[in-house]
């Protein structure tokens, strides 16, 4: 399987990260530890071209079947990277249906009293109610 990218640190480019998505697409836990090795606050600079859809997808997608149970901090905080990342909310205003309630079930199994069950985190509902609205949901 594809490693590359992934061993020995981050991703260092927008490029990088976009070839680990067309890479990784059938690995999502691979996907969810390879993205958390990114800094989120990383993330608007490195993707300074914005995400498309599906390169966007596939991101909730390891967040929502990895991140959320295992690890909700850094799926938080991930998500708060992409978030930022330009243009963003028009991709994600045009997400279809399914895909859309993919992303707000993620949220809400990232609320606070939630997320707690399956791990300590720092944010807290406000944090958390900022970041839905940025993402739109």
């Amino acid at each position: 399987l594809f490693r590359s990218a992934g061993v020995g640190g981050a991703l260092k480019s927008g490029a990088e990260i976009k070839k680990a998505l067309r890479n990784m697409r059938k690995d999502m836990e691979g996907l969810f530890k390879t993205m958390v090795q990114c800094a989120p606050a990383q993330l608007p600079k490195l993707l300074s071209s914005g995400l498309e859809e599906e390169e966007l997808v596939l991101i909730i997608r390891s967040l929502a079947e990895h991140g959320a149970a295992a690890a909700p901090q850094q799926a938080f905080e991930l998500l708060e990277g992409v978030a930022k990342v330009p243009r963003v909310p028009i991709v994600l205003a045009m997400l279809d249906r399914k895909d859309a309630k993919m992303l707000e079930a993620l949220l809400l199994r990232l609320h606070p009293s939630k997320a707690s069950e399956a791990g300590q985190v720092t944010y807290d509902v406000e944090a958390w109610a900022t970041l839905r609205k940025a993402l739109g949901v």
